[in-house]
């Protein structure tokens, strides 16, 4: 995921659980299954090659993992969907 992209938040969260090494508090299950905006990103501390997200919802409060986030659908340019076909 990239700054500006649209994310929906997994419905499937468990307040007090640990989603790729960052803690999901039962505040943020108010966010579950919404669309929201990445702010920023930031390199995971914790986990060489993650990385931390900020969302527009809770103004960039929690740090967000990827997995939070529901997949992101692979978007085809006109040549590869040809190429699928």
């Amino acid at each position: 995921f990239e700054i500006g992209d649209d994310v929906i938040i997994r419905e499937d969260l468990i307040g007090g659980n640990i989603y790729s090494n960052v803690y999901f508090s039962s505040t943020m299950e108010a966010y579950r299954g919404r669309k929201a905006v990445i702010l920023s990103k930031r390199p995971s501390s914790i986990t060489p090659g993650s990385f931390c997200y900020s969302i527009n919802l809770d103004e960039g409060l929690w740090c967000w993992s990827t997995t939070m986030f529901k997949p992101k659908k692979k978007q085809f340019n006109s040549l590869e969907a040809i190429c699928l076909n």
